[in-house]
């Protein structure tokens, strides 16, 4: 009675485990058909440019100089500056661009350290023909990175905009309370966005596009919301871009208060 008992129950769990293989299977090979057909359907409006061994994507519009240069907040895109973009063109050259993993650009293997982003827009801006003077407009995070950009390649540089920046001592001057908060909230922020990063790999997203988070939304504006949802489902590397960006604010904080830059440069 023991051994029909044992064998019986072993042929459900061998029954569960294949009727489970089935369902990953087939949903790996909907989510791969899935994936390709949203990056069909939102294709790069701008190119692709080689910067070492990955690609980064950078789209440039309008004519003029100094080209300004928009770098945007953390986690975020080129397509949440489309509508600056366009009225910019009207009267300049004006490029956005997406940091590795981020919308369209490829993951780097380079460390995502402050210095190898600005050596990331460095290089882009000079393999895709981008030349100086630039005016750097720097949004939320992308403030750090634009400062350090001024400060390391200052003859380049011919004036910033800082949107809503961020400093290098913010995270030092808040309260002890909301400090601890915010630590505290950083963890399950980082397993609620490797869920997703899974669930991206998987295609689940792909063929659900709705289940992007909508935290993650929010930070584009109304008329791209589609296309940043089709395209951030379409590949895990943008989830996982996103991860490493929130682990790595602390980091961007710390180099660059390591720099000790004291000027917003000089007038021209």
């Amino acid at each position: 009675m023991a051994l029909e008992s044992l064998a019986l129950n072993g042929t459900i769990v061998v029954g569960i485990a294949l009727v489970v293989a089935i369902l990953v299977g087939w949903t790996w090979r909907r989510g791969a058909k899935a994936k390709a057909e949203l990056a069909a359907k939102y294709p790069a409006p701008g190119k692709l440019v080689d910067v070492g061994g990955y690609r980064l994507h950078i789209n440039c519009q309008g004519q003029g100089s100094p080209t300004v240069v928009i770098e945007a907040g953390a986690a975020d895109c080129s397509l949440s500056w489309g509508q600056v973009q366009r009225e910019v063109a009207r009267f300049t050259r004006v490029c956005t661009y997406d940091r590795a993993g981020l919308g369209w650009s490829e993951r780097s293997p380079q460390p995502r350290t402050a210095h190898n982003l600005v050596e990331d827009l460095h290089t882009l801006l000079a393999r895709s023909g981008v030349e100086p003077p630039y005016v750097l407009v720097g949004h939320s995070l992308g403030g750090l990175f634009v400062r350090l950009y001024a400060h390391e390649h200052p003859d380049q540089v011919a004036g910033m905009v800082l949107v809503d920046a961020v400093h290098e001592e913010m995270f030092l001057r808040y309260p002890e309370a909301f400090s601890s908060l915010l630590q505290r909230s950083r963890k399950p922020m980082a397993w609620f966005l490797r869920l997703g990063e899974m669930s991206a790999a998987a295609g689940l997203l792909a063929l659900a596009p709705r289940l992007y988070p909508q935290q993650l939304l929010s930070i584009a504006p109304e008329e791209a919301r589609e296309t940043y949802r089709g395209v951030m489902s379409a590949d895990a590397k943008c989830l996982a871009a996103v991860r490493e960006e929130y682990g790595t604010v602390d980091d961007h904080h710390v180099s660059v208060r390591a720099a000790h830059i004291t000027s917003l440069g000089t007038s021209r």
